[in-house]
This record gives structure tokens, sequence and C-alpha cells, in this order.
């Protein structure tokens, strides 16, 4: 699974997912309010702070994880286009966002 997302500073964001599945790739495109990506990247950079001096490495996994969830909960559009395996969406992160909408 590969997930993207393109934060567009107001309003609404995207966030891209490419699933594959039995050998079917499925592209997710995902609206959200950019308010969400704000509070977490907010959180984020607090603990970060919160960790300089720190001997053990910062790991921001649950920020992320609360991230791609608050999205999944509160999106605004979801939708959901099936892509062909030769179409080779791995190749270039754009290519399936362009060929599959």
């Amino acid at each position: 699974m590969t997930i993207e997302f393109e934060y567009f500073g107001g309003g609404m964001s995207e966030m891209h997912v490419i699933q594959e599945i039995d050998n079917k790739i499925y592209a997710h495109k995902i609206d959200f309010n950019t308010r969400i990506f704000e509070k977490h990247i907010k959180e984020f950079m607090r603990k970060h702070i919160g960790h300089w001096g720190d001997k053990q490495p910062f790991n921001g996994l649950d920020v992320a994880v609360g991230f791609y969830n608050g999205v999944l909960e509160n999106f605004a559009k979801y939708e959901l286009k099936k892509c062909s395996p030769d179409d080779n969406v791995y190749d270039n992160k754009y290519f399936w966002y362009q060929y599959c909408w």
C-alpha cells in the first residue's frame, strides 16, 4: 500500500492511496479538511521538540496513525477507482492519479 497526501494550506487537502489486493489495484482519493493535518503536524512537532536531548530517538508513529485515522473517520469526499495491474502505477507517483481519475 502506498499512501501520499497533498496539503494545500487552506480549506481542503487530499490523500491518495494505492492498494493492491489479489493482483487488482485500487486508487483511493480522499478529500479532507486541512485542519486535520494542521492539528496532527502541530502535535508531531511538539512531541518531536519535546524529545530533543533524549537518548532514545523520537518515534512519531502514533501521531502519523492518528492523522491517517482522523482523515478516514472525518473525510469530506471519498472516491475509489480500479486500475489495471499493467498501468505501472508505482513507477510514477502521479501517473495513477491522472490515469485512474
